[in-house]
């Protein structure tokens, strides 16, 4: 049987509100009937807006390498942007996070979705606005 993951966002909530927004993966080895803790692949703070950074994860898992995009607001100026963070094996730990889309904007790039092209290719799109990269090889977006 295959392994599923997921991440969920895991959120600590008190009286004043939601902070400390953290993606963590879980898997499961029987079809999603249980699931178990993996590793945290990003944990928040505070920014302009509140406690909501880290967000909309996407995996891909290609050439032996898992590698989670993510929407990610923990820059000061209260922006969001793109990033991926790349699993570093079976231990559980993630790279620190790769800028892949910084939108500078008043809009918010939004969630991120990847799909492989016909050609060997790989799409990066945005929802908000619109925009999309092209990649090689899942980790160089220039």
């Amino acid at each position: 049987m295959p392994i599923l993951i997921s991440a969920f966002t895991r959120a600590f909530v008190s009286a004043r509100g939601i902070f400390l927004l953290c993606l963590d993966l879980y898997y499961s080895v029987d079809g999603g009937v249980t699931w178990r803790f993996h590793s945290t692949i990003a944990a928040g703070g505070r920014n302009i807006m509140g406690y909501d950074p880290v967000w909309e994860p996407f995996f891909v898992f290609n050439d032996g390498r898992l590698i989670c995009y993510y929407s990610d607001e923990r820059i000061p100026n209260g922006k969001q942007k793109l990033v991926y963070s790349l699993n570093m094996g079976t231990g559980g730990g993630w790279t620190d996070p790769v800028d892949i889309l910084d939108y500078n904007g008043n809009g918010r790039p939004g969630m991120p979705i990847l799909a492989q092209l016909t050609n060997g290719k790989w799409i990066l799109v945005s929802e908000i606005p619109t925009r999309y990269k092209i990649s090689d090889d899942l980790l160089n977006w220039e």
